[in-house]
């Protein structure tokens, strides 16, 4: 059986505050989860979720709401997960830690061992080499102008939809040209020696280019390496700030540049 899963986390500490999950035949799964720590529901993921820390106050914890995943799951049949985009998998991967009960447990590393993401699948469908934004496809099916409101059970459905649309269908030229990756020259106001106490830099042959956070590197990448018009939201650019901190770590090569702490 297939399902398929979107998770809206907390600012900072990546915990999931609200699961939505449709299964192949349309059943619908939804709760809210109560954080542990209710600062890191900030204004900012208030914003695009439209969540408050009242409004989780009263919700089933991350053990409850897992113990629900677990009853909602068919355990008769092979289950394979899946999610839109790198994010959801963190946002399990930084809740799973926290759950204490067996079936809590259960469902979460199902989940994840199980989890694909879909968007490189939509992205390589539609002749692209980036991830499209998920609203953006699904008002291409829909031929509308819908906008997200990063509700995780209608994203999960949106999800469905496009798995179910794009299956059988044959493009031989791309609906996104927007998404074709056009490189522009990088800004030099990042270049090291304009940069004091940079927390991390970015090297491309004898150019290196530094940022005070990994927030500042994300937001370099987005300006300089993704189309102006690509959604830049939160999960976008903690996506990017993860991979270049783990590029650095290894002193690994992203978007051509190699990343050093």
């Amino acid at each position: 059986m297939n399902y398929f899963i979107d998770f809206e986390a907390t600012q900072y500490t990546n915990e999931i505050i609200s699961i939505g999950c449709v299964d192949g035949t349309g059943r619908e799964f939804y709760t809210l989860v109560k954080p542990r720590v209710f600062r890191t529901v900030t204004e900012r993921i208030t914003e695009i979720t439209g969540l408050t820390a009242e409004s989780l106050s009263s919700a089933p914890d991350a053990d409850e709401a897992f113990i629900m995943l677990y009853d909602f799951i068919n355990k008769d049949e092979t289950a394979a997960f899946y999610c839109y985009g790198n994010c959801d998998r963190l946002f399990l991967k930084s809740t799973m830690t926290h759950l204490s009960d067996f079936r809590a447990q259960c469902a979460a590393a199902l989940a994840f061992s199980t989890m694909v993401d879909f968007s490189p699948v939509i992205a390589r469908h539609f002749k692209v080499r980036q991830t499209i934004a998920l609203i953006k496809v699904v008002n291409y099916y829909r031929g509308q102008e819908l906008t997200q409101r990063h509700n995780a059970l209608e994203d999960a459905l949106f999800l469905k939809e496009i798995f179910e649309r794009s299956a059988n269908e044959v493009i031989t030229e791309t609906p996104f040209p927007e998404y074709i990756i056009v490189n522009r020259p990088p800004s030099d106001d990042y270049l090291v020696e304009k940069v004091q106490n940079p927390k991390v830099k970015a090297i491309k042959g004898d150019k290196v280019f530094a940022f005070k956070t990994y927030g500042k590197a994300g937001d370099w990448i987005m300006e300089n390496l993704y189309p102006k018009n690509k959604p830049h939201d939160l999960k976008l650019k903690n996506l990017l700030c993860n991979r270049i901190k783990s590029a650095a770590d290894h002193k690994k090569k992203y978007f051509g540049f190699t990343w050093e702490h």
